[in-house]
């Protein structure tokens, strides 16, 4: 229980909107969330319910236009923000003193409430902040999109995740073994060749 109500506090705004789809956008927001976190030891959302959530939010990224509203395709977005009083978006640099100004320009491209306008994974890894950490041969683009063999409607233990999770993992290091190992018997057998 404790873990599901501290996970709020790094959903992204079409989350907590309950968008009908969202994209990767979320896990770049809450970069953002544990970037800021890590700057005071504190969560920078910690929202003790879904509007206060929204709340706290808008603090930092300051009222939504009707573009980033849409942008959210939430069908309560709307309903949801109005009931919320006018917020003025504080600055980062107040919020975080002894942060540098490349810190503060990661957190605040990743913390924009529209997904659209947020920086994309490729493009935080080129961001000043983090550039000494990029290397681009050994980062590759997935070239297809990923599926997690979970069913997200099916309620499981954390027990049972945690298993779920490590199975899935030895799954794929047992494939990477056997893949490395015929790349080996590929490479001894050509060798033999051209001897």
């Amino acid at each position: 229980m404790l873990f599901r109500s501290q996970s709020r506090f790094y959903r992204a705004p079409e989350v907590v909107l309950t968008a009908t789809r969202y994209t990767y956008a979320v896990d770049v927001w809450s970069a953002g969330c544990i970037l800021g976190e890590m700057l005071t030891a504190r969560p920078v959302f910690p929202g003790s319910s879904t509007m206060n959530q929204l709340d706290r939010i808008m603090e930092i990224t300051g009222r939504p236009t009707q573009e980033d509203v849409a942008a959210i395709q939430s069908p309560f977005a709307a309903t949801m923000l109005e009931s919320l009083p006018d917020a003025r978006a504080r600055p980062l640099s107040e919020m975080f003193p002894s942060a540098s100004a490349e810190a503060l320009d990661f957190m605040r491209v990743c913390l924009h409430f529209n997904p659209a306008k947020r920086i994309t994974a490729r493009e935080a890894l080129r961001h000043p902040f983090v550039v000494q950490f990029h290397n681009p041969e050994d980062e590759f683009d997935c070239d297809r999109v990923l599926r997690m063999p979970l069913d997200d409607n099916t309620k499981l233990t954390v027990q049972d995740y945690r298993e779920r999770l490590y199975n899935e993992v030895l799954k794929k290091k047992k494939e990477q073994r056997r893949s490395h190992r015929r790349n080996l018997e590929l490479q001894q057998q050509q060798q033999q060749m051209q001897q």
